[in-house]
């Protein structure tokens, strides 16, 4: 039985978001472990959103300055200007807000499952790829 375990923010900061990121959810499929058995009621991953958009952040630093937020509700300080970046995500197929000048604010609804939200996060990605030069 796989067993998800939770860290402090600093040690993740210490790893690296992309690192943490593989090693924690990617390695279970690596390895052949199916998680099979989830603690309480929650049926999705949390932190998919919380270290995907860190790992965008990582990958596009010219873009996105920080990452902040618990659980579903998300925040990324933006470089390009926030309204641009929201209609290209919106041209995609996601949903997102502004919270401020240049703060994309992300706020799935509960009712999500992980691969929507994985998809958000690509998308994300592919947008931010277009502002960086």
């Amino acid at each position: 039985m796989a067993v998800r375990w939770r860290v402090p923010e600093r040690v993740v900061e210490d790893v690296g978001e992309c690192a943490f990121e593989a090693v924690s959810v990617d390695d279970d499929a690596e390895r052949g472990r199916e998680r099979r058995t989830r603690w309480g009621p929650r049926t999705v991953d949390l932190d998919i959103v919380r270290f995907g958009t860190q790992a965008v952040r990582s990958r596009h630093p010219k873009a996105a300055t920080a990452v902040r937020g618990r659980g579903l509700l998300v925040g990324m300080d933006l470089v390009p200007p926030v309204g641009e970046v929201i209609g290209a995500c919106r041209e995609r197929g996601l949903l997102v807000l502004s919270a401020g000048d240049n703060t994309l604010r992300l706020a799935p609804p509960l009712i999500t499952d992980e691969a929507t939200l994985r998809r958000g996060v690509e998308i994300i990605d592919q947008v931010l790829s277009g502002f960086v030069k």
